[in-house]
């Protein structure tokens, strides 16, 4: 039964929607409501005071909320803006109460209203259900929702809050499986599908309905039974492509079904969770079809060049958690106990999903260090037997040994280095360029760089774990590792040098190929004449440096005694001295030579962009490109342009049906795409320091003494850091990944990888960072 004539839904205030809903509902309860006019009020408030405590009862806590004219209309909700008091006893309270709501409206009108309510009792989950995505408009239920009983701790935005989104038709997890029904009941009687409701669920299970509202303007893609229809279809063809990847795995001997966004590469950091069809080929072409595997397979794990470790899903990149996890696992490991390993590590990461950025730190070894024999690492393995858990340590040892004492690997990053700025240096763009010659530059930088960056990025990971194992095991201190980072000479540090002391010309000469996106072709780069990234007219000279003082990595005799010692009972064939001399090297080495290929990288886009500009496609066009179909337009000699033009409208099309949909971080099974938990991520915390700072998004106008919110940032970014930002907070990241790094090496607070903790902490006016006690809390 409808309440709401088809021509004016919400046209009513909040309390006589409720009033209404209370009436017409069988699947759930509304608690009875007294409500209150201005005008009324105005005349006659002692009577109305006595005639709620007659309907409530003398002593029973009372609710005093909002109802104004003006708010839960079509046009705007006006949410949280108006004030609600709770827990109101005596008279004295409840006439305070009443004025107080009142005087949070503002200018009053006479139909403005205040409503009273009991107090809700006996409510196990409480939360907030929306029944649109508000973004899209596309037809999945959000729901919000708390156990401990308090009905405040969603729509206040407490700790606590767990997040569930489904495609309606799909069954929810208990405990909000009882709210369905609700739901559904709820958009029958008010007649549109777009709706906010906020509710609880008693502990004998019945739905209470404490208010509901319209989303106001979500994007109109349409909700009616057609678009479910469409969304359906879409998601089922996901699933398919998810159970393709899994057969192809399966057949290749990885079992398990597991697939991440930021597992291994991160590439939600590096390319988005939706990326343009450009960046997410060049992305794959360039590292994660054989590059990655390359890498490891030269330093002895596991081959896996034939299979590729990132698949797009929906229109989303996902990395396959069993190919990451048997890449890291040392060759001669015999094909049983892999399969243990394998299937051991995909069990823990289900059972901790917040671990899904932190695979080769917390899910799986990929080098041997100390003291990993016994309790932790020992226990995430139960499948294999004592002997197989030796056989598998003694290999992580020959294969630590082997990527600590080789000794070419630094001569060759110098000479990679060399190579990349040899072609940088004669690479110029004309006119007379064509679609080969993007090729051609883009295949140097496979050649060059990339499967070196991979391995001297494996040998940086390996340094940073085992040296994070050493803190732990208080061998070092702790800091220690930040320590070695910023003594590194870093790129980051070098850059935000450069940029108070170089002329702005001197410094796009070193550094102007960067752009924040590597791989994404509409952004700037530094030396766009449009890029508003420097404030060149209010830098000043800085007054500290970054260099790190020898102190900081001076140890004891007796430390490096204990050090030597701890190696021995390891089984390293390396002292410290060789341990610390490749750390620094592998360091050093990562940031160099990434710094040298996205040169080539962002100068093989650039010249994409003049060669499709005279085939008449915008840089907007040829995002929409993939490398393949650039590969096939020259074997279309006729009339190229064309072909091109055809595959941009094909590919933006796809892109456009996939960008919505909502995907969860971490696959588990196929039929997670038709409902799933959004996880809470466990950041880490980079440095020691404690900050506090105004809430400043990343695309905004002001930087100094803030603390910058950005989803994914890949070096691009560093221009941040010439701002004098106190610290910043990431959606997306893991401990390896690159802001943590920049973190470190300019000793900047930062937390990385908030996840569903970002927009929570991004709505905040002033946040206070304490990276030590490993904490955020919102200040206003």
């Amino acid at each position: 039964m409808r309440i709401f004539p088809d021509a004016a839904p919400f046209k009513n205030t909040k309390a006589k929607t409720l009033i209404a809903l209370r009436a017409a509902a069988s699947k759930f309860d509304v608690y009875p409501l007294h409500r209150v006019t201005h005008a009324q009020w105005s005349t006659s408030s002692t009577k109305i005071v006595k005639l709620i405590k007659i309907s409530f009862g003398i002593s029973d806590p009372l609710a005093v909320r909002s109802s104004a004219a003006s708010e839960d209309s079509l046009e705007q909700s006006k949410a949280g803006q108006y004030l609600s008091v709770l827990n109101v006893r005596t008279d004295e309270q409840l006439i305070q109460a009443i004025d107080d709501v009142f005087s949070s409206y503002g200018t009053l009108l006479p139909s403005d209203e205040v409503f009273v309510q009991p107090m809700a009792k006996d409510i196990a989950v409480s939360g907030v259900v929306m029944t649109c995505d508000p973004e899209s408009g596309l037809p999945y239920y959000i729901v919000s929702y708390d156990e401990s009983g308090d009905t405040t701790v969603v729509t206040s935005g407490g700790n606590g809050t767990r997040t569930y989104i489904f495609v309606p038709g799909h069954d929810a997890p208990e405990p909000l499986r009882r709210l369905v029904p609700a739901i559904e009941e709820v958009i029958e009687i008010v007649g549109i599908k777009e709706v906010d409701i906020e509710f609880g669920i008693s502990n004998n299970g019945t739905v209470v309905i404490f208010q509901v509202r319209p989303i106001t303007a979500p994007r109109r893609c349409g909700y009616s039974a057609g678009h479910l229809a469409m969304l359906l279809q879409s998601l089922n063809g996901v699933e398919a492509s998810i159970e393709d990847v899994n057969s192809f795995n399966n057949r290749q001997g990885l079992v398990g079904e597991v697939l991440g966004v930021m597992p291994d590469v991160n590439p939600a950091e590096l390319i988005g969770t939706k990326p343009r069809p450009l960046a997410a080929s060049l992305f794959r072409h360039l590292f994660t079809n054989t590059a990655w595997a390359s890498a490891r397979a030269n330093f002895g794990y596991r081959d896996l060049r034939a299979v590729p470790l990132m698949h797009m899903i929906g229109g989303t990149p996902y990395v396959s958690v069993s190919a990451s996890v048997a890449s890291f696992l040392p060759a001669a490991l015999p094909n049983s106990i892999a399969k243990k390993i394998i299937t051991d590590a995909q069990r823990n990461l289900i059972l901790k999903p917040e671990l899904h950025d932190k695979i080769e730190f917390r899910v799986v070894p990929t080098c041997l260090k100390p003291r990993m024999r016994d309790g932790h690492w020992r226990e995430l393995f139960p499948s294999l037997s004592e002997n197989e858990w030796a056989s598998y340590l003694d290999l992580l040892r020959a294969l630590t040994n082997r990527i600590i004492t080789g000794d070419d690997l630094f001569d060759r990053a110098r000479h990679g280095i060399e190579a990349l700025e040899s072609t940088a240096k004669f690479t110029n763009w004309n006119e007379d360029h064509g679609l080969l010659d993007v090729l051609s530059l883009i295949e140097k930088v496979h050649v060059h760089g990339t499967v070196l960056f991979s391995e001297i990025a494996r040998a940086a990971f390996v340094a940073t774990d085992i040296l994070k194992s050493l803190e732990s095991e208080k061998l070092l201190r702790p800091g220690f590792l930040d320590a070695v980072v910023r003594a590194s000479d870093s790129v980051a540090a070098q850059l935000v040098n450069d940029f108070f002391a170089l002329q702005p010309a001197e410094f796009l000469n070193l550094h102007g190929h960067i752009r924040p996106g590597t791989y994404e072709i509409t952004v700037p780069r530094y030396d766009d004449p449009i890029s508003k990234y420097f404030d060149w007219m209010n830098r000043t000279i800085k007054e500290e440096t970054t260099e790190v003082s020898a102190i900081d990595l001076a140890l004891s005799p007796a430390q490096i005694s204990a050090l030597s010692s701890e190696f021995d009972r390891t089984g390293y064939a390396f002292d410290w001295p060789i341990f610390e001399a490749f750390a620094m090297k592998a360091i050093q080495g990562r940031e160099r030579v990434k710094h040298s290929f996205s040169r080539l990288i962002s100068d093989a886009l650039e010249m994409l962009a003049l060669v499709g500009a005279n085939l008449g496609l915008s840089r907007d066009d040829l995002s929409f490109l993939t490398m393949p179909d650039i590969a096939f337009s020259l074997e279309i000699r006729s009339n190229p342009s064309t072909f091109l033009r055809s595959a941009v409208e094909r590919n933006r099309q796809h892109w456009e049906t996939t960008r919505y949909l909502r995907l969860p971080d971490l696959l588990c099974s196929p039929k997670d795409i038709f409902g799933f938990h959004v996880f809470h991520s466990r950041p880490s915390f980079i440095t020691a320091l404690t900050v506090e700072g105004l809430v400043t998004d990343v695309h905004g106008s002001s930087f100094k003494d803030s603390i910058v919110f950005m989803e994914n940032a890949d070096p691009g970014f560093d221009w941040i850091f010439t701002h004098g930002v106190k610290g910043f907070i990431t959606k997306y990241g893991g401990e390896n990944s690159h802001m943590s790094i920049r973190a470190r090496e300019l000793g900047v607070p930062a937390v990385i990888g908030a996840g569903s903790r970002f927009e929570q902490w991004r709505n905040a006016r002033v946040i206070r960072l304490e990276c030590a006690a490993q904490r955020v809390q919102v200040l206003s």
